[in-house]
């Protein structure tokens, strides 16, 4: 949804609001890392789908590798994306799904 919000603020900088604003954040994410998802395993309930796994990466300049869990929680409306959280955290984020509320 064009409209949709973009909740990074709990693994990087920022909430994004607007889909031209989420492709500037993921323009820095990229000029910094080149990520990588693995093992991701998907559940939805209501309006709600929760993606959960691994993110993994390897700095531009520096070349070192680097990884964390993560949680993508998603709110979808009418077949589109409304709002997304990301969790670096992922026991929140299953908290949050479970809940039925996305922050």
């Amino acid at each position: 949804h064009q409209d949709c919000v973009f909740d990074a603020s709990r693994i990087a900088e920022g909430v994004y609001q607007g889909v031209s604003s989420y492709r500037d954040f993921l323009r820095d994410v990229l000029d910094t890392v080149a990520p990588q998802h693995s093992a991701l395993r998907y559940e939805s309930s209501g309006d709600l789908v929760i993606a959960t796994g691994q993110l993994t990466g390897t700095g531009q300049a520096s070349g070192l590798e680097t990884g964390m869990p993560v949680a993508y929680l998603y709110e979808v409306r009418d077949g589109l994306i409304t709002r997304q959280t990301m969790y670096q955290d992922v026991a929140e984020g299953e908290a949050a799904f479970r809940s039925g509320r996305i922050d």
